[in-house]
């Protein structure tokens, strides 16, 4: 299977969580998997604003991730274009951006995309997420919802045998993960 995965960004960690170990362990288990990072938008005469279509006609499945700096409508017709060829849309998601805390750093970026969220939420073949709390809400937009756990790469992460009675987790997050 051919899958293009266009994450909002390549360098914070949703992306090495959500987008980059899915990508490794897919293409361990023998599908082709590309990213897109950047977009390039233009008139389409029938989809209107959208971007160059040559990585989504090779792909079988198209990821989008979170948000991205592009109009919604293009968005929209970026999406819309990919399900009329016969693509699966996923829209992969972790965090619920209409849920943010005023007082998080990221409030006033991110007021900005809610729309968008919905939008692309409502248009995908399925959405993915990483637990039940997010799943009901994405099930607003959406009755295809998935949860994908957030997952760690055990080439590089080991688990330390101490003598502890009780695994010991940190967590450090938003409250976009929050409901």
């Amino acid at each position: 299977m051919k899958i293009l995965i266009i994450p909002n960004n390549m360098v914070n960690n949703c992306f090495g969580v959500r987008n980059y170990l899915p990508a490794k362990f897919l293409s361990e288990r023998g599908h082709e998997v590309r990213f897109k990072q950047r977009f390039e938008v233009y008139d389409h005469p029938v989809y209107g604003k959208t971007i160059d279509p040559t990585d989504l006609d090779w792909a079988d499945v198209v990821v989008f991730n979170r948000h991205y700096d592009i109009g919604t409508n293009t968005l929209k017709n970026v999406m819309k274009y990919c399900k009329s060829q016969g693509k699966l849309v996923v829209y992969e998601t972790d965090d619920l951006l209409d849920r943010l805390d005023p007082v998080n750093p990221m409030f006033q970026d991110m007021k900005g995309h809610i729309e968008q969220v919905k939008v692309m939420a409502s248009e995908a073949s399925v959405c993915t997420t990483t637990g039940p709390d997010i799943k009901r809400e994405l099930s607003r937009y959406n009755q295809n919802v998935q949860i994908l756990p957030n997952c760690i790469d055990e080439d590089v992460w080991q688990l330390r045998k101490r003598g502890n009675a009780r695994l010991k987790i940190g967590w450090a997050g938003g409250s976009s993960r929050c409901v």
